[in-house]
This record gives structure tokens, sequence and C-alpha cells, in this order.
């Protein structure tokens, strides 16, 4: 009997041996097939491991598959929803002969997952089990969910997970109607979980959108019916910055609400922000920050409130709601108490480049009153832009000073709101040094796929001067009692192909000024502008002139330097270089001027500027102390010496007050020479001056015609080639004339 006994009990050792050690011998890899047909019949998806398969029970069981992948659904973008490079598990012996499974370690090496939402709305991970040919079941009610209770509870519990770990994995989610891609990268993590229910523990790093980010989350036991508490920290690879956010989930089966407390900060924004973006930020980011609030939410709507930024010295406090249903509405209240941007701009700032401007544009040579007939046309169409319809913002921001250049800007607020797919600026003013307001409003709006804003604009000041000195313009030698007064509103509005102030109402003291303006955006410079005032009071405006005290030059010094760098013969570049590198279209006009207690009436300036040339159409004075005059023409060669073709008319009943602003101190009294009335066609280069002109002259009425050459060049010798045909009635009047100045 005992032989038998031992016999038997030699037979169970042996099986148990054979089943505990077998498994490490026998060749797996001959069991892909019925492994793959099997997750086939589970899934719908087939599963190709193009490595080894290996299953071992002692001392431990554990399994490990290398190189496997499994399929998509059809019509998806990848052909692999799963691909790993490998997969390595583990279980505890001892529990799973209790029953429990006790997952000692799962890792998943280089893991590729592809979700994606398919075209018909499908989803990618739901798996569609192959029918097994079987009758469907007769119709009938289904059958009810079993409510957990104790038993599940404990099946719950019987399972333990010490961890799970990911190495370099990337998760992809594609939503092919839409065209959306998001991906997380650089996916590497510690999992545990006490059981199906919790705790869970998670630590680890990834890369969202090219930003690398630092995860540290725990979540206590589920328990039902029950809030869920969790902690979870994020950071920046290379930063001390910690971003903290912990709390509480409610009524996670039924209608999940969450309440947390937000907590962060960091001794260096700007470093947070370069390990974030691995981009250069602004250096006057690179102060020490700090965030807080409380935070509640539900599938309805999320609050923050208390919300706390601080960044150095300045704080700003404020709320946010967002309601969830019916669309997106978002509400945005902040405020601070003072923003201290002299020592925000202190730090030097960093230097960025800018993008090149658009291509270039045909320009307009048309005028306008308005200066809005420079209308132009880019060589490609900008790409199309929507504002989104379904989402309704509300941001205020109130700022109770702003110290800026030693001085405080007060009372800054902006209101913005987001509805029906525009974007409105309700409110923007602020209090400038001076006595200075501004205010503005307009809305932004999307039309056709082509960004376009329309609003209004206005500054009013009683201290002007105030102000310029405040911004650092020099007005000491204007009288005390002129920039007083300012006040300017104006229609601004713009798209991707200009910017246009129309409607422009000015007032400078007593002057008053009406017109607009209109900028190209394009890669040539350009614009058109209408202009009108009323009058100007020039001498009011010009101080007390400086006495120049000339001072002579040492011994030594007269004469260019040896070093001196002007090279004989080459002209340098003149002071009207700069019309070479802008378009415009002018049109000025001034009713009445004053100067040097002189009244010159009727200025006006109209003409275009295009590539170069500068097309006079009329530069016309009506009244200039009792002469008129009037140049048409174009100008051109701005680089050195400009060339001008046109003509010049001027008439005058009485020279006097001419000579007087001019500066010509005439042989005889102007008013004895009566009549003047001048025509010329006049053509000027470096080259030479040729007219065509007929002057009227103390009653003489005479025609020049003729050329001046050779006017410049380091070897200039001028040459006079000039016919002149005169007349006069009586010659002993004239006489008369010329005589009575000399003997005066």
């Amino acid at each position: 009997m005992k032989k038998a006994a031992y016999g038997l009990l030699g037979l169970i050792v042996v099986l148990v041996a054979v089943a505990l050690i077998g498994p490490s011998v026998i060749n797996w890899n001959g069991y892909k097939a019925e492994i793959s047909a099997e997750v086939e019949k589970a899934t719908g998806r087939t599963l190709d491991i193009a490595g080894d398969l290996e299953f071992a029970i002692l001392p431990a069981p554990r399994l490990r598959i290398s190189d496997a992948r499994l399929s998509n659904a059809p019509g998806a973008v990848a052909p692999h929803m799963v691909a790993l490079q490998e997969l390595r598990v583990s279980v505890g012996l001892l529990a799973l002969l209790q029953g429990d499974i006790e997952i000692g370690k799962i890792a998943l090496i280089a893991p590729v997952i592809e979700l994606e939402k398919l075209p018909n709305g499908q989803m990618n991970w739901l798996f569609a089990p192959e029918s097994d040919g079987s009758a469907a079941p007769a119709a009938g009610p289904r059958p009810s969910t079993v409510t957990p209770g104790a038993g599940q509870a404990k099946n719950a519990s019987a399972f333990r997970l010490d961890a799970l770990t990911i190495e370099n994995g990337t998760i992809v989610y594609r939503d092919t109607a839409s065209g959306t891609i998001e991906r997380i990268r650089n996916l590497t993590a510690d999992i545990s979980a006490g059981s199906f229910t919790g705790p869970f523990a998670f630590k680890g790093g990834l890369t969202v959108r090219d930003t690398p980010l630092t995860v540290k989350a725990d979540v206590r036991r589920f328990v039902e019916k029950g809030a869920l508490p969790f902690h979870v920290t994020l950071g920046a690879p290379g930063s001390t910055a910690e971003i903290n956010l912990s709390g509480t989930v409610t009524d996670v089966e039924t209608k999940p609400s969450i309440s947390a407390k937000l907590d962060g900060k960091g001794d260096n924004l700007a470093g947070l922000l370069a390990s974030l973006t691995r981009s250069a930020p602004l250096a006057q980011l690179g102060q020490s920050f700090a965030v807080s609030a409380t935070m509640a939410g539900s599938e309805k709507a999320v609050a923050v409130n208390d919300l706390v930024l601080q960044l150095g010295k300045s704080t700003a406090t404020g709320n946010i709601r967002v309601a969830l249903e019916n669309g997106i509405r978002a509400d945005v209240a902040v405020r601070m108490a003072s923003l201290d941007a002299d020592a925000f701009l202190a730090v030097s700032e960093t230097s960025w480049s800018q993008p090149a401007s658009p291509g270039s544009v045909a320009p307009s040579s048309e005028s306008s009153e308005a200066g809005a007939d420079n209308r132009v046309v880019p060589a490609t169409p900008a790409p199309a832009f929507e504002l989104p319809n379904d989402i309704e913002a509300n941001i205020d921001l109130t700022i109770d000073e702003v110290v800026a250049m030693q001085d405080r800007i007060r009372a800054v607020r902006l209101a913005v709101s987001l509805k029906g797919g525009a974007i409105t600026l309700n409110t923007l003013t602020a209090r400038f040094p001076g006595a200075t307001e501004l205010s503005a409003s307009g809305t932004l709006s999307a039309p056709k796929g082509a960004l376009t804003y329309a609003g209004k604009a206005a500054v009013r000041s009683t201290n002007l001067r105030r102000l310029l000195a405040w911004s650092g313009v020099d007005v000491s030698t204007v009288p005390a009692d002129r920039l007083r007064r300012f006040n300017v509103s104006t229609d601004v509005s713009g798209n991707s192909e200009q910017v246009q102030a129309a409607g422009i109402v000015a007032q400078l003291d007593a002057s008053r000024m009406s017109g607009g303006v209109t900028v190209a955006l394009r890669e040539r410079a350009a614009f058109g502008a209408s202009f009108s005032i009323d009058q100007i009071n020039a001498d009011a405006y010009i101080g007390k002139k400086v006495a120049a005290h000339a001072s002579k030059p040492p011994s030594g010094d007269a004469g260019p330097k040896p070093d001196d760098k002007t090279t004989p013969g080459v002209v340098a570049s003149g002071p009207l270089t700069v019309l070479n590198d802008f378009d415009a279209n002018l049109t000025f006009r001034v009713g009445s001027l004053s100067y040097q207690r002189m009244a010159i009436q009727g200025v006006r300036l109209d003409g275009t500027l295009v590539n170069g040339v500068m097309t006079l159409r009329d530069a016309s004075v009506r009244n200039l102390t009792g002469t008129s005059g009037q140049v048409k023409g174009a100008l051109s060669g701005f680089d050195g010496i400009p060339t001008f073709k046109g003509t010049i008319t001027a008439a005058s009943d009485n020279l006097t007050g001419f000579f007087r602003i001019a500066g010509i101190d005439a042989p005889v009294d102007p008013r004895k020479l009566g009549k003047m009335r001048l025509t010329s066609r006049t053509d000027a280069s470096e080259n030479g001056l040729t007219i065509d002109a007929k002057l009227q002259l103390a009653e003489v009425t005479a025609k020049i015609v003729g050329k001046v050459s050779a006017l410049s060049g380091p070897s200039a010798s001028p040459a006079l080639d000039i016919s002149v045909d005169a007349q006069h009635p009586e010659l002993a009047r004239l006489a008369n004339v010329f005589a009575a100045g000399v003997s005066a």
C-alpha cells in the first residue's frame, strides 16, 4: 500500500514538474497561427507575430512576444492599429494558484498605437468579433445590468499590477473627416495599480506638440458613489517649475464632476517656456512666476475662481467661466492693480527675425480725397481664415495703472468678445499723461475667409506738449501756449491688402484738419493720403532763434583729412534717396498759412510717387502775399541731383510781399515793376538747364529760350546759350523805372 502511495506521489511530482518545466522547453513559435486565429476570432483583426514567442512558468509565469502587429480597421490610414517591438509579462505564481491575478510587471517596448476616427464616424478601437455562425438569439428583453456588489468588489481586489513600464511609446490620434492629427511621442512611464479599482500611480514623461512634459499622478481607490481623490504634477525637463492639480472627482459613474486646487510656481518663466517650446522667449519673462486657483467642472460647465497670476512683482487676479452646453461660452475677467512696464522692459529684449512680406503688387496712380484709391491686389491670394461660429467668449481686462517711462497710464480697460464668427472690440480705453484719453472699438471678422477689421479710434488731449514730452519729444523751442489742445477721431479698417484711416477729423490748438490715409500691405511700401487744413499759424509755433556761435577750426584742420573716404567724382547718396523706397498718392491742402506775419493762402500739393518718379499734378500757391505760382511735371533721380521736367507758372500784381518773404533786396521799388506773368517749360538735370519761357515784367514782354550746360561735376565749366527776345512799348519809361531805383 505504501509503495502504491509513494508511486502515486512520485507520479504527481513528475506531472507537476512537467507542467512547470515543460512550457520552458516547448517551442511556442509553432503556435503563432493558432494564437493569431483566436485573436482574429475575438477582435476581427489580424495579429502578426514576426518575432519570437516565449512562455515559461518557473520561477514565475512569464510571457515574451517580440515584433508583433495588430491590423487596423478597414479604411484606416495606418496599416496597423498596434505595433510592439517587444511585450514582457510576468505573473505571481502563488497568487495565481490562490485564484488571484498579481501581475508583477508588464513591459511595453516601443509601442505605437494608432487611434482613428474614420470618415464614416467609426472608431478603430471598437472591435467586431467574428461570427461563429450560430443563430442569433430571439428578440426579447435584454439582460439587465448587474449592479456592482460585493462579488464584483472582491473580483476587482483580486487583481494587482505592480508595474507597467512603457519605453519610447507613441500614440497617434487621427480624425480623418476634420484632418486632425495629434501625437504623443517619447512616452516613458511607470504605472502601478493596487486593483482594478485602484489605487493607481503614474510617473513618466511624454512629448505633446513638440512640448516635452513630465507627469506624476496618483489616483486613490475608487469607491462606488464616493469621491475619487487625485493629484497630478506637471513639469518640464530642465526646469524647476511645477504645476500641481489636486482634488476629487464625484459621481464618476453617472454625472462626473471635479473640484480641484491649482497651484504652480517657478523661478524663471522664460526658462520654462524655453524648455517647452525649444525656442528663445522674450528675455523679460525671465522672472519668478506663480499661479493659483480653485477649479470646479462638470460636463455642463467649468469655473476657475480666485485666479492669481504673478510674474515678478506684477500680480493679476480674475475669474473664468466656461459653459459647455449648446456650444461653448467663456467669460474671462482679469484685473491688475499695477503693472510696472519700466521694470518689465528693463531687461534686454530678445531679437526676433521678421518674416518676409507678401509679394509685390501694382501701384495705383489715381487720387482720392480720403487717400483710399491706392487699393492693391496681392500677387498671391491669402489663405482662407475662419473664426469659430460655435464659440462665444467675453474677455474683460482692467489695469488700474501702468508705470511706463517714469510716469503712469491710468484706467486701462480692454473688453473683447467673440460671437457669431466675429471678434468685437467693445472697449479699449486709457488715460495717458497730459490729460490724454484714448478710446477705440471695432469688429474683426473673416468674410469669405479673409480677415477684415472695421472700427473707430479717438484721442483727446488738453495738454499735448505734456504728452509729447513724456514720449521723449523735445518741445522746448515751441512757445508754451502752443501744443495744448489736440483731438483726433477716425474710422479704421483693414484687411490682408491694406489698412485705412478714413474720415479723419483733427484739431491742434486753433487748426482743424480732415482727410484720410491708406497704407498698402505689400513688399514695397505704399500709401495714399488726402489732408485738408483750414489754417496754420506757423509764426505761433516758431520759437526764438538760438544764435549760432561760429568757431574757426584750429589751424591745420582745414581741408580734408588724409583718411577722408570721399572719392573724387563720386556723388554721395542725397537726402532724397528715401523717395526711391516707397510709392505714394498724396493730396494736401492748406487754406491759410501765416508765416513771418504774412498770409499765404490756397496751398495745394497733388501728386504721386511711383517707382522713384514723382509726378506733380498740382503744386501751387493761390496767394503768396500777392503772388501766385504753380508747378507741374515729373521729378526723378533722387539718388543724386534730381531731374525735373515740367512747367512753372507765376503771376503777381505786386511783388513787394514776395520779395520780402524770399529775402530779395531789389534795386528798385517792387511796386514799380508792375504786373508779373511767367510761363516756363523747364528741363533740369545735373547736365544742365533748358528753358522755354515767356515773361511779362515792368511792361516788358520777353521770350527766353536756351540752355545752361555743365552745371555740376568735378571739372564743371558752365556754358550759357540763351536767346532773349524782349519788347517794351516805351524804352524811356522803362529806363525811368530802373533809374529811379538807382538814384534812390
